[in-house]
């Protein structure tokens, strides 16, 4: 079977054995891809990735090959695809479990998150909650958001294995969002909304918690921040503001059934200014996000650039 993703191979690199590996299905794709990145790129910093097709084998023994040189990016990612974000029909829970267990004797983070969700939930393993708990945790105390969400979400609800401790739970979620992680910014938001389990409702936290979900992209808060704008709730009544984040909730994905009759709904009471400036309002927010988005990649590579260059000074000169 021919891979359908791309590995991309910077062209005129030398590899050195290390490939940018560009799975887009495979959550642990783009720090390997960076690490890869890195270490491949050119000395101009220019050259363009060529980008090639490969067979499912080539790519297991790809980073294989990269594993057994002690890569734990590597390794996660390997977890990642035999758990069959790549190629469902190839998934084998075992060998992702294996992989991940590698990775984390390694000491990468997000792999001890992976093996918690394996043993929370029965994947190459027999399910048990203590040993998932325990990964969890690890992760959790490393300083990875997901960790924190999952285990604030366990003692939140309860599970078996987990009573119910809606403090601790809290304790974490707050961990979660506060550092930025915008599942949790969102949950939290929709408990101040509610007033929920030990939260007092407070419309005006959560419109503020919703718009920082939605400043990172987040579809369905800007939907939220639409619904809430347009009712008041939180804020002075704007249908003008409101249809703008509507409109952008949309363009951003959220596309349940009735979005399109409620975006109309809304149009059918403004006039036709109103609407204009509703939508003109809309792509300018749309194209701010985009250009921010660019600058951060833009900033994002050349500190990696830098940190490239910083390594090369200071390797050792070949006799």
């Amino acid at each position: 079977m021919i891979m359908t993703k791309l590995i991309n191979l910077f062209a005129g690199a030398a590899m050195a054995g290390l490939l940018a590996v560009a799975i887009i299905a495979c959550p642990s794709y783009q720090a390997f891809a960076q690490d890869a990145a890195e270490e491949a790129a050119p000395a101009d910093g220019v050259s363009a990735p060529q980008q090639v097709t490969v067979t499912f084998d080539e790519l297991i023994t790809m980073l294989t090959t990269e594993a057994e040189k002690d890569n734990p990016r590597a390794m996660l990612t390997l977890g990642n695809i035999w758990e069959g974000t790549v190629s469902p029909q190839n998934r084998n829970y075992g060998k992702a479990l294996d992989w991940y267990k590698k990775a984390a004797a390694l000491d990468l983070t997000e792999a001890f998150y992976r093996i918690g969700v394996c043993y929370e939930v029965g994947l190459g393993t027999a399910p048990d909650m203590s040993v998932a708990l325990e990964n969890y945790e690890k992760a959790s105390s490393l300083g990875f958001p997901m960790a924190d969400f999952k285990l604030a979400v366990l003692n939140l609800n309860g599970a078996e294995g987990v009573p119910q401790n809606v403090d601790q739970g809290m304790r974490y979620l707050n961990i979660a969002a506060d550092s930025g992680l915008t599942v949790a910014i969102k949950e939290l938001g929709a408990l101040y909304y509610y007033g929920r389990l030990n939260i007092t409702k407070n419309l005006t936290k959560a419109l503020e918690l919703f718009g920082k979900a939605a400043d990172s992209g987040d579809a369905e808060s800007m939907k939220n921040i639409g619904a809430m704008t347009i009712s008041g709730e939180g804020t002075a009544a704007d249908k003008v503001d409101g249809l703008k984040w509507y409109l952008l909730a949309q363009r951003f994905g959220y596309t349940v059934p009735e979005m399109q009759q409620t975006v109309d709904d809304i149009k059918s009471g403004m006039t036709t200014e109103e609407v204009a400036k509703a939508e003109a309002e809309s792509e300018a927010w749309a194209k701010k996000f985009t250009d921010e988005q660019e600058a951060k990649n833009q900033a994002a590579a050349a500190a990696a650039a830098a940190a490239q260059e910083a390594a090369q000074q200071t390797k050792p000169a070949s006799n």
